[in-house]
């Protein structure tokens, strides 16, 4: 007959391990909430969410256990969904640094892929079933990555931060142009930071930080890489990480504050102001102060802590990677209504964790017409030593009204007060 005391010892043990199981789910995902979806090794990840709701995912990747692996994957997750239907790796001779997905107003999937050499295009007319390419579309933009389509859908955009200030390179599906643009002579310092959006008439506008601050130009149309087709241009001075979000609802750009910012200077993390589309001119900012919105404690960080979309019925999506005050991570969201007199509502924290492998990374958010969205990110490490693994997840909405904070450096961050 067994030992009655080791059967208690064992009894013990188990009672332990269960405890903990339940307490470590409890804290990757807050009540209500469910787990994230892993979709394996990968970093930088980039997302569309077409009108039925489907999220379609590309980021790049990597086997560390074979140097010449290297590959942009793409994810398809319909609605409802707890793993992709369709998952597609397209090869690529050179790691590309940045992958970029677009949907056309046809329908079509474009994914951008830039490396060291060559941007790289790969398309999908039957919903990411299946991908041309990927093939070189253009060569010669050392330092560029993709922003995104051209207004007529019929090429890419490309910005190159350097030393000199930001180029803009199109990429046209049907041939190449050599021809390059400085927008602006500003010092970039090599920042990361840039940003494209396309709105109402076939106008764009570029935002690219610089070490003066944010650096905006705007093509009014024409030749976009025609100087006097970039009437307006200027410098916004102490934005950090800028994103951009056109839609029915205008154009929009984020300002994420660092952490320094955010203490000593008592800002909000967060602000956002909008384009005036009519004068070309930015009006004054408006503070994002969500009730319980935090960011990364990191004061500088060279992935973007928050990212920001519009759906096609004007809602904004803010989607932010934030540090609790008890050394913990989180996933964060808030949007508005679609009304443009409607502002954002409660904060909800849909994802926690104390596990510093599994920091969220550079979010991206994106929603379909009804609102319910999807957020992207990856990980500091994961299940391969030297890359991340990609996770994502479904929006949720907190119920209950907004309440405004008096004081922006002391706010609940991840839903915890101190």
């Amino acid at each position: 007959m067994p030992n009655r005391h080791l059967l208690v010892r064992i009894a013990a043990v188990l009672r332990t391990l269960v405890l903990a199981l339940a307490a470590a789910a409890a804290l990757a995902a807050p009540a209500g909430a469910q787990a994230p979806i892993d979709l394996g090794p990968g970093r930088g990840p980039s997302l569309v969410v077409d009108a039925a709701g489907t999220a379609h995912i590309a980021y790049r990747s990597l086997d560390v256990r074979n140097a010449t692996a290297h590959s942009v994957t793409y994810c398809r997750l319909p609605r409802g969904a707890a793993a992709c239907d369709v998952r597609v790796v397209l090869p690529l001779p050179r790691h590309p640094g940045s992958v970029k997905i677009e949907q056309r107003a046809d329908g079509a999937l474009i994914i951008l892929a830039a490396d060291s050499e060559a941007l790289w295009v790969a398309a999908s007319a039957d919903g990411g079933a299946t991908f041309a390419g990927p093939r070189v579309l253009a060569t010669g933009q050392d330092g560029a990555a993709p922003a995104g389509l051209s207004p007529d859908g019929q090429g890419a955009i490309t910005l190159g931060l350097t030393r000199e200030g930001t180029r803009l390179w199109r990429s046209p599906f049907a041939g190449a142009d050599p021809r390059v643009l400085a927008l602006n002579s500003a010092s970039a310092d090599l920042a990361p930071s840039y940003d494209l959006a396309v709105f109402g008439g076939g106008r764009m506008l570029t935002v690219a930080e610089s070490g003066r601050g944010t650096e905006w130009s705007v093509f009014t149309g024409g030749d976009p890489l025609d100087p006097n087709a970039w009437p307006r241009r200027g410098t916004l001075r102490g934005h950090d990480n800028p994103v951009l979000a056109a839609g029915p609802r205008g154009v929009f750009l984020l300002e994420d504050r660092t952490n320094t910012e955010e203490i000593l200077d008592r800002k909000a993390p967060f602000a956002i102001r909008s384009f005036d589309t009519r004068r070309l001119r930015w009006r004054a900012p408006r503070t994002l102060g969500a009730d319980a919105l935090g960011q990364s404690g990191a004061a500088f960080h060279w992935w973007p802590t928050a990212d920001l979309a519009q759906d096609a019925r004007g809602r904004l999506h803010l989607a932010t990677a934030a540090r609790d005050h008890r050394g913990g991570e989180c996933i964060q969201y808030a949007r508005t209504g679609p009304r443009s007199k409607q502002w954002f509502g409660r904060t909800t924290t849909l994802y926690r964790t104390r596990n510093k492998a599994l920091q969220p990374e550079a979010p991206k958010v994106a929603a379909a017409p009804d609102g319910r969205g999807v957020i992207a990110w990856h990980t500091r490490t994961g299940t391969l030593a030297a890359e991340g693994n990609v996770y994502v997840m479904r929006t949720r909405q907190a119920k209950g009204r907004y309440r405004a904070i008096r004081d922006a450096s002391d706010r609940p961050a991840c839903g915890r007060r101190r």
